[in-house]
């Protein structure tokens, strides 16, 4: 198993003192933290209140629990100001109090029975006052990061040097004694690491990831990993069904009858369901096609904020609501036919390539109001299972962080033709924002008919780009996008399925903050905004790193001769005359290759600089080798030169038309250094350095 993963294992248990403090409050000894925090507690007579990010001048937020309901209040300045109010019941027993940035959730008896959001004091002390709290414990959380591939290797299947000269020495998965080997715990049924079925008889020293996990018995199994307080988290596995009725992915689970449940059946039912005391209930169902049960898929369970999603191979099939558990492990769960007892696993599910990671995406239907959540800049809106401005005048509200960034945020809106709608991002108080707007061809406004992206800084607003789209969206309903990504905007708009790329620009003034909406109502309507959501960007796949066994030549038979990096290029020959070289590709010295694969749509090339001396020059082009189309288009040529003191680039379409070029100070060593070029939309972007470090070299419209 590989974790990335510093979630403290061990919960602190936090002495409570007599001494008064904050009126009267029991402090714990630990305060919370910016990162994000629970605190847990036994509640054995009620009612009571805590003292939560308590600031040194009194200022605080203050949680009362009463057999009635809960309240959060912001005491500041010596006066209280209610901030959200839930009459659902609290009881005795177990209390978790969450904080994850601005958010904060209470539950009690396994729901959660308040939500607020608000952020002034993000840190700050924790205590309690009343009612009779026992083992109050404050634990500090970070971002979850979990992997587990299954890879479980003892030494005597190692690489050895006698394997080296000749993987075939190696051992046979088959012969492996892996058994029973796992940190997974079984809940229900039985299961035990195994060979993937199709590299039985392979060696283990040739594979890079020879195993998996399989459910045993038939019947229903379940097996957990992770830790109790895990919260607002995806889990997704590869599942390769086999035999089994049905397979599927737990999470929030406290024990083998208490989880929240996404199950693919074989007959092609999905369902989303609870489990609560061992009692089973659907949250909300759909059909799609049953399962092959030999091809692997990859599912996807995910719960933030309350709102389940369900993902089969990237595509959601099922979203739903709860305010059961708010925090617990993740679950592998399989209801296999019959079992599996001889070692054949085409009887039973197995799973493969598990990864847990925190979920930062957010989601909002305008369903359940969360007190605190949108803050409302301009105007005002009307929330109620839609956001709609409440009178002709504009408006503009913003949720979420003021560190989010390199995000998309979407929304489902309803156009009317003399209305104005769009979507903010990064909007920082006192700073600034971006808009992507719309408006349509009978509103009164002067950009009627026009699609617009501005950037507003330090109170001027500025058109960074617009087009004209006449009465394109007017009566439409779709889905709107409006994505950020290190400097690139791209807004876009999909209805029908049918996604158009409407603008995109480059700015890279306002690094980040909170996300929002934005309308216009017109006289013959007002715009309707339906499922918000915030979407951070997904792990990019990249090729891997060939393992050194596969460099010798000796093993040119199997994957050497074309696994190697090497082994994707080709010399210029015999693609030369298809396209107009530079003048420096074709010197005498020069090395042209040409990579063997065929790209399109948006794609990055990163690449470590060679040594380039003052005087010498890399290029990189990219272009068609089809020589029909060569002539009509020719390649977008990138040309970094070294004169001694700068690193000039030039960013050319073919040998003579300029698009633009920059001069960077050279400083420190340049061969090794990380170059990226990345085409996005109309826009190729140039970066030097490493990621947490990049400066960017050029920006620019290769639109033709």
């Amino acid at each position: 198993m590989k974790t990335a993963s510093r979630l403290l294992t061990v919960a602190l248990l936090l002495c409570s003192t007599p001494l008064a403090f904050a009126q009267g409050f029991t402090n714990l000894d630990d305060e919370g933290e910016a990162g994000g925090y629970d605190v847990t507690a036994q509640l054995n007579k009620i009612p009571v209140e805590w003292n939560l990010n308590a600031q040194e001048n009194g200022d605080a937020y203050r949680l009362r629990l009463t057999p009635a309901g809960a309240e959060l209040s912001v005491v500041a300045g010596g006066k209280s100001t209610p901030l959200a109010t839930e009459k659902t019941p609290v009881t005795t027993g177990s209390l978790v109090i969450q904080r994850r940035g601005p958010r904060w959730a209470v539950l009690s008896g396994n729901r959660v029975v308040l939500q607020a959001e608000d952020d002034r004091w993000m840190e700050g002390a924790v205590g309690y006052r009343g009612g009779e709290v026992t083992t109050p414990r404050l634990q500090p959380v970070e971002e979850i990061t979990f992997d587990d591939d299954f890879m479980r290797v003892a030494t005597e299947v190692a690489i050895t040097e006698a394997i080296r000269a000749n993987p075939k020495n190696g051992l046979k998965i088959s012969d492996a004694k892996i058994g029973e080997e796992t940190i997974w715990t079984v809940a229900e049924g039985s299961w035990a690491t195994t060979g993937i079925t199709e590299q039985d008889q392979a060696q283990v020293a040739q594979s890079a990831n020879p195993f998996a996990f399989s459910s045993k018995n038939k019947g229903t199994n379940l097996a957990l990993a992770g830790r109790p307080f895990w919260s607002d988290y995806s889990v997704e596995a590869a599942i390769k069904p086999y035999n089994a009725s049905a397979v599927g992915l737990a999470l929030y689970v406290q024990d083998n009858k208490n989880y929240l449940l996404f199950e693919w059946q074989r007959n092609g039912a999905l369902q989303l369901r609870s489990v609560v005391d061992g009692v089973s209930r659907i949250i909300v169902a759909a059909q799609s096609e049953g399962f092959d049960e030999k091809n692997w898929y990859r599912l996807k369970f995910t719960a933030n904020g309350g709102v389940l999603r369900a993902l089969i191979d990237e595509s959601e099939v099922m979203r739903a609501r709860t305010d059961l558990f708010g925090r617990g492990l993740v679950g592998l769960y399989a209801v296999n036919a019959e079992e599996d007892a001889t070692g054949n696993k085409e009887k039973t599910a197995v799973f493969d390539d598990l990864k847990v990671r925190s979920a930062l995406d957010f989601h909002d239907n305008f369903s359940h109001p969360v007190p605190g959540r949108w803050q409302t800049v301009s105007g005002a809106w009307t929330f109620n299972n839609s956001a709609t401005p409440a009178n002709a005048n504009g408006a503009f509200a913003i949720m979420g962080e003021a560190d989010w960034h390199d995000y998309t945020v979407s929304g489902h809106i309803t156009m009317p033709a003399d209305a104005v709608a769009g979507l903010v991002a990064h909007h920082l108080k006192g700073q600034g924002a971006y808009i992507f707007r719309i408006a349509g061809s009978k509103s009164t406004l002067p950009y009627a008919g026009k699609a617009q992206m501005l950037k507003i800084q330090d109170g001027k607003s500025t058109i960074l780009t617009e087009a004209t789209i006449g009465n394109r969206f007017d009566q439409s309903a779709g889905t709107w996008n409006f994505s950020m990504e290190r400097g690139y905007l791209q807004g876009s708009v999909e209805i029908d399925g049918k996604v158009t790329r409407v603008l995109d620009a480059w700015s890279d003034s306002n690094e980040g903050g909170r996300a929002g909406i934005y309308a216009q109502r017109g006289t013959g309507g007002a715009p309707v905004i339906k499922d918000f959501a915030v979407e951070f960007p997904r792990q990019k796949s990249v090729w891997a790193a060939v393992p050194d066994i596969y460099v010798d030549p000796k093993q040119a038979e199997t994957m050497g001769g074309w696994s190697t990096p090497e082994g994707s290029w080709l010399p210029v020959q015999p693609i030369k005359n298809n396209i107009t070289l530079p003048a420096a590709a074709t010197a005498a010295d020069a090395k042209v290759f040409w990579h063997k694969g065929a790209f399109w749509g948006d794609q990055d090339i990163r690449f470590k600089f060679p040594e380039l001396k003052a005087g010498q020059s890399l290029i990189l082009m990219l272009g068609r080798v089809d020589p029909k189309q060569a002539a009509t288009a020719p390649p977008l040529v990138l040309t970094l030169k070294n004169d001694g003191t700068n690193l000039l680039a030039t960013l050319s379409r073919g040998e003579s038309e300029k698009i633009k070029d920059a001069t960077h100070k050279i400083e420190g060593e340049l061969t090794g250094q990380p170059i990226e070029l990345s085409r996005r939309g109309n826009y190729v972007v140039v970066r030097l350095g490493d990621e947490d470090a990049q400066s960017t070299l050029l920006a620019a419209n290769v639109a033709g």
